[in-house]
């Protein structure tokens, strides 16, 4: 079974706001990232919070941090949704001042705009008129394109808080993980990316039942988590259980596949 490809480890581009010292460089032209447990507890920088003052949802850490993932620097600050559609988030806004925000995950990452619903023909239409706030917004930060080149990724990784936590809000609303088979070789992944984190809750919270088809990706997800070592990539048996197993652990409006939880 192959190892989960470098698509599926947090990186960081050159670009990025969160600055890590003396870290290897991919193969892929990237700055590849494993944090250690100390890294996820950094103290953060106190940015007002657009949308309220309320407290994470879920799993997050007040710092937003997930493990073997990502961790804000210490002059960042999280800035959950206190309005968040979902039980918990997955596009995250860590903020470094009143005027410079980023996501966590990329919302450029695998096309998630317009694979989440919110790329819309019609929204393009409304895009090109800038009717409305959204569609403004999704133009501004170029999230209904193509690859973005190193400009825009520079707009992208410098947002107004309040524009990132409206286009979150928007992204949330439409969250549905599902699985998807990659070319050329047709093996089975799920998108958006589960992260360790969610598996492993999931794993812990969701299933009712044991599960042998997702038993040892499971155990194997729970050790990674306390070793950093790296997880194979999960059967396509263990993909039909944990797609809606993530959807009901964020309380979204998929269905996933029936009868399994």
């Amino acid at each position: 079974m192959a190892t989960r490809s470098i698509a599926h480890s947090f990186v960081v581009a050159i670009i990025s706001v969160v600055v890590v010292p003396s870290l290897p460089w991919s193969a892929c032209g990237v700055w590849s990232v494993r944090l250690t447990p100390a890294e996820l507890f950094v103290p953060t920088a106190v940015v007002r919070n657009p949308t309220g003052t309320c407290e994470p949802k879920d799993n997050a850490k007040d710092n937003g941090a997930r493990p073997r993932y990502h961790s804000p620097a210490a002059n960042q600050t999280y800035l959950p949704d206190c309005n968040a559609p979902l039980q918990r988030e997955y596009w995250r806004v860590f903020a470094a001042s009143e005027s410079s925000a980023y996501v966590i995950p990329h919302m450029d990452t695998f096309g998630a705009p317009e694979k989440h619903g919110v790329c819309t023909d019609e929204m393009v239409k409304r895009m090109s008129r800038g009717d409305d706030e959204l569609a403004s917004l999704l133009y501004k930060y170029s999230l209904c394109k193509g690859d973005l080149d190193s400009a825009e990724l520079e707009v992208l990784n410098n947002m107004k808080p309040a524009e990132a936590l409206t286009i979150t809000h928007a992204l949330h609303k439409q969250l549905c993980f599902a699985a998807q088979a990659m070319p050329p070789e047709g093996t089975w992944s799920i998108t958006p990316e589960a992260l360790d984190d969610d598996i492993n809750d999931v794993c812990s919270r969701v299933l009712k039942k044991d599960y042998p088809q997702v038993a040892f990706y499971c155990a194997e997800i729970k050790k990674s988590l306390e070793t950093y070592e790296t997880v194979v990539n999960p059967s396509v048996e263990a993909i039909k259980v944990l797609v809606p197993g993530l959807n009901k652990l964020y309380g979204t409006s998929c269905t996933g596949v029936p009868g399994l939880i």
